[in-house]
């Protein structure tokens, strides 16, 4: 026991608690091959509606990530005003491998500047 306190608790009890620790979700492997049973067959709605949180998560992530490359973008662009500096900067923000927040638009507009600078 951790404490005094809960070593008393844990005596008076009337029966012993149960533990959480047992159960885990159910992996790929399970539903592929059948083990654990009784795990696999769970409540497609619930697993639907787990699926959506957690795609509702994915893309707030990802907005908000977005939304960090912009405010970058324009932090950068405001400091960075001659020719070379904003084609380097076009550089950059081109290496950016998630196309999801790459800034292509800004890049293509700052890429437009240099050629009319």
């Amino acid at each position: 026991y951790a404490s005094v306190a809960a070593a008393k608790a844990g005596i008076a009890a009337a029966a012993p608690a149960k533990s959480a620790r047992g159960k885990k979700d159910f992996t790929l492997w399970d539903r592929i091959f059948g083990t654990n049973n009784s795990r696999v067959q769970t409540n497609t709605a619930t697993s639907k509606a787990y699926n959506k949180q957690r795609a509702l998560e994915q893309e707030s992530a990802t907005k908000l990530a977005r939304q960090g490359v912009l405010n970058l973008f324009s932090l950068l662009k405001a400091r960075y005003t001659s020719v070379e500096e904003k084609r380097q900067l076009a550089i950059l923000f081109s290496m950016i491998s998630s196309p999801d927040l790459q800034p292509v638009r800004e890049v293509r507009g700052l890429l437009g500047e240099i050629d009319n600078g």
